[in-house]
């Protein structure tokens, strides 16, 4: 599992991280809400138990992203996971909405062609181009 934060999750986190609840310690993948209760914003989530969506507190005091960490940049190396495989962090990347079959991350400054990566087998719909934070391209492909 990634690294434990104590802030709120980024926008566009949801259902690809894990909450802790404070009281009982347990994680919950969940979505996140935001909203002000007159002394500031607050964070908490809606929450998945039993594949059942269901509203939670902002009982909350950590999260981590779901899946494995994100790879350190080797500048050779390409990562390539089915979507739901892949790291949250680069799976909360997504558009698409639910439709996605694989992402591939390859180094900064790769200079080779990465022709796999288009719309066929990799998207057969469509396939979303990006950067990670670090600069590394981040590809999406979707069936739709």
């Amino acid at each position: 599992m990634s690294e434990i934060h104590d802030w709120p999750p980024p926008d566009g986190a949801e259902w690809n991280i894990q909450a802790r609840h404070q009281f009982t310690g347990e994680w919950h993948t969940v979505g996140q809400f935001h909203y002000s209760d007159g002394r500031g914003s607050l964070w908490g989530f809606f929450m998945k138990e039993d594949g059942e969506c269901c509203w939670a507190h902002p009982g909350f005091d950590a999260w981590r992203w779901l899946g494995p960490p994100v790879p350190d940049d080797d500048g050779i190396t390409i990562h390539v996971w089915r979507f739901h495989d892949a790291p949250g962090e680069l799976r909360a990347m997504s558009y698409h909405g639910g439709d996605e079959d694989w992402v591939a991350l390859v180094p900064k400054d790769y200079q080779h062609w990465v022709g796999w990566a288009e719309q066929g087998a990799f998207g057969c719909c469509d396939v979303q181009e990006d950067s990670f934070r670090d600069g590394r391209d981040v590809y999406i492909g979707a069936h739709s």
